[in-house]
């Protein structure tokens, strides 16, 4: 699974638009719906800290984040 498959999975079971989340996050909805297609890199861990606290995620999920978004830096997009 990638950073962007994760992270739009979570969104839709949470029952949130791309636009709310994106606002929540203070980055454009182009930027994250980017993010979650694969064509921009993950964003950084002050982002990754707020969009786990606004989905209410888990400690097992922000680690799997950090994880997802370490490797998905690694591969040139």
């Amino acid at each position: 699974m990638t950073f962007g498959a994760f992270i739009s999975t979570r969104r839709k079971e949470a029952k949130l638009n791309l636009r709310d989340t994106a606002k929540h996050l203070g980055i454009s909805n182009g930027y994250l719906c980017d993010i979650e297609q694969g064509r921009r890199k993950p964003f950084g861990s002050d982002k990754i800290e707020k969009f786990c606290e606004y989905l209410h995620l888990t400690d097992a999920d922000k680690a799997l984040m950090y994880d997802l978004a370490k490797k998905d830096r690694r591969h040139p997009i």
